[in-house]
Formats: structure tokens, C-alpha cells, sequence
């Protein structure tokens, strides 16, 4: 029986220190019949000297002349992938050497159009490690993993998930998503299929400045990007686009409460607008009030304010419930009207 080729792409820019390793993780697979494509986003470091260190008939090295974003050297990664699998390596992460070949064991029929496992976090300045896991089937459907990656109940990193490349091509590929195009590949390939879970961790995703405290205002709008994109009745998953709304406006909170802990009025003010756009009403307001308390007067201030928005609820409540419809569009082209004005 011919054993199927896998495809590990690593998209790059100027990390030729951490390349290395992912290279190497990615070389040293127990399963041979790979290719290890590097699509270099013209990195002005010496990325292309690490790459032709390695003496390897299985490497692929592209180096574009000019810096053509990440998402457009995603979707290149994955035109020229030769392999009936693809796998996302982020030129920071590591592969475990068995972690393409129990990956590729949970494709047992071809309905299976995605694989993924548990991860381990490392932070190597901080000398710390964490096993990332989640209770998940071994195999569910694409629709069952959609609600559950969207309820924060599944684990999922791109490092960590073998595709069907035929599968991602007919999806669209990554779609206009900012940070967050990863995710809206993965959601759309699932629509077509079963996903496998490995309940090991078989890839260490590494943990530094650029992934875990940055909140940018980029990082903010990629997840309005992805409602837009879901919400657009072309869109691969235009059926699951109220799950990706919520689970948006979910990390959208959580990205304004971390500012506005960090002291970054300038991206709170920004994201606060951004959350009274897409889910206005009292409760989000209240929540804004309280993200943004720094001392005790304030603290103060508020409970006063959350007095009064009682008061008025309790004594206009018909003014209240009119104001509050009026906030919230019925149809799905006013909704999708105000979202898009961000």
C-alpha cells in the first residue's frame, strides 16, 4: 500500500533563530513521506542561509521578492503543497517526531477531512511547560467540533491540525480574517466532514511576547473581520455565523478587560467602541464600566451608575424595552450593516 504524502508547510519572517527547530521537529518525523515546504515572506534576516543548511531532498525553500502579508503566504503555502495532507507549522512551534504519523492514523475513511491534538505550552525564558488538553471524541462530527472549538471546548492550534489539502483548497483556503484566518480555515474545512482527536500532546507551541501579551488594535479587528467574513451569505460557514458572532464578542471582552488592566486607554477606548457596535444594551455597558474601574472612586462611580440604569429600568421599563429593540436590528442585513461600519 502507498503511504500518502504529507505536506508541512512553515510560513516565514525573519525568525531564523526559532526556525531552526521547527525545521528539525518537522524533519525527524517517525512518518517519511513528507515534504517540508518554507515559504520565506521576504525576511530581511538570514533565513534563506538556515534553510540551505539543511541537506534535504524533502525541503522545498520559496523566498517571495517582496513581503506579501501572511494570509496571501498562507494560501501560497497551501497552492503549492504537493502532499494529500497539509499541515500549518508556525515557524516558532515544534513537532513531536510522532505526531504526522498518529495524526494521519485517525483519517480512517473519507469523510475524515481534519485531525488535531492536545498541546503542550512552553515558555523557554521562563523555564515554564503546561500540557494543553481537553476532554473531546476521538471522532465527531465537523458540526459537533464547530460548536465545541467555538465554545472554547476543544483545544485547537494550526501546529496541532492535519488537513485534507484538497479539502482546505475547496473551503477557500484562509479567508481575509487577520489574526484570526487559522481558525476560519479550519471552521470551514469541518463543514465538510469528520474531525479525529488525538488526546496526546504532539506539539509544542511556544510561548513569547508576540503570542501572549500583545492586544493591538490589529488583533481586535481580526475578529470583526472573521463575524464579517462568517456572516457574508457566500461564506463556507454562513450556517454557523451566530456561534462565531458570540464566540467573537467573547474574545473581543476578554482582549478590553486586558488593556484596560494594562493600562492601554488608547486600545480599551477602541475596543469598547468596537463591543457597544456589535452587542450594545446595559449588560455590555455595565461591563465596559466595571473593565475600566483603576481605584476605589471609581468603584464608587460605578455602583452609583449601576443604581441609577436600575432605577430607569425599573421605572420606564417600556421606554427601555423599546430603546433596547432599537439597538438590536431584527433583520440580518441591519446587523450585518452595523457590523461592517466598525
Amino acid at each position: 500500500m502507498i503511504s500518502p504524502k504529507v505536506t508541512i508547510a512553515i510560513p516565514t519572517y525573519n525568525r531564523a533563530a526559532l526556525l531552526r527547530q521547527a525545521v528539525e521537529s518537522a524533519l525527524e518525523q517517525t512518518y517519511q513521506d513528507i515534504e517540508v515546504l518554507v515559504a520565506d515572506n521576504s525576511s530581511t534576516d538570514n533565513t534563506g542561509d538556515v534553510v540551505k543548511q539543511f541537506k534535504d531532498h524533502r525541503i522545498r525553500y520559496f523566498r517571495h521578492s517582496k513581503n506579501r502579508g501572511f494570509i496571501n503566504n498562507f494560501n501560497f503555502c497551501l497552492e503549492k503543497a504537493a502532499g494529500e495532507y497539509f499541515l500549518l507549522l508556525s515557524d516558532d512551534d515544534i513537532l513531536d517526531n510522532d505526531a504526522i504519523k498518529s495524526l494521519l492514523a485517525r483519517f480512517q475513511g473519507d469523510d475524515d477531512v481534519m485531525s488535531y491534538c492536545s498541546l503542550i505550552f512552553f515558555n523557554e525564558n521562563a523555564g515554564t511547560k503546561k500540557i494543553v488538553q481537553k476532554i473531546a471524541p476521538e471522532k465527531e462530527s465537523g458540526f459537533d467540533f464547530i460548536a465545541g472549538r467555538l465554545a472554547e471546548k476543544r483545544v485547537w492550534a494550526p501546529s496541532a491540525a492535519l488537513f485534507r489539502t484538497c479539502v482546505l483548497r475547496s473551503a477557500g483556503g484562509y479567508p481575509p480574517a487577520g489574526i484570526a484566518t487559522d481558525l476560519g480555515a479550519c471552521l470551514a474545512g469541518c463543514m465538510k466532514g469528520t474531525v479525529g482527536y488525538v488526546p496526546r500532546p504532539l506539539v509544542y507551541y511556544r510561548l513569547h511576547e508576540n503570542n501572549v501579551s500583545q492586544i493591538t488594535k490589529y488583533s481586535i479587528t481580526s475578529h470583526v473581520d472573521l463575524i464579517n467574513w462568517s456572516s457574508s451569505p457566500g461564506s463556507p460557514v454562513y450556517g454557523q455565523r451566530d456561534r462565531v458572532y458570540h464566540y467573537c464578542v467573547q474574545i473581543l471582552n476578554r482582549m478590553t478587560y486586558s488593556a484596560a488592566q494594562r493600562g492601554n486607554r488608547e486600545v480599551f477606548a477602541f475596543a469598547a467602541d468596537i463591543l457597544r457596535r456589535l452587542s450594545p444594551g446595559f449588560g455590555q455597558e455595565a461591563r465596559l464600566k466595571l473593565y475600566s474601574i483603576p481605584n476605589i472612586k471609581y468603584a464608587v462611580s460605578f455602583l452609583f451608575y449601576i443604581k441609577d440604569c436600575f432605577a430607569a429600568v425599573f421605572l420606564t421599563a417600556r421606554t427601555w424595552t423599546r430603546a433596547k429593540v432599537l439597538r438590536h436590528p431584527e433583520t440580518a442585513a441591519e446587523k450585518n450593516l452595523q457590523i461592517h461600519q466598525v
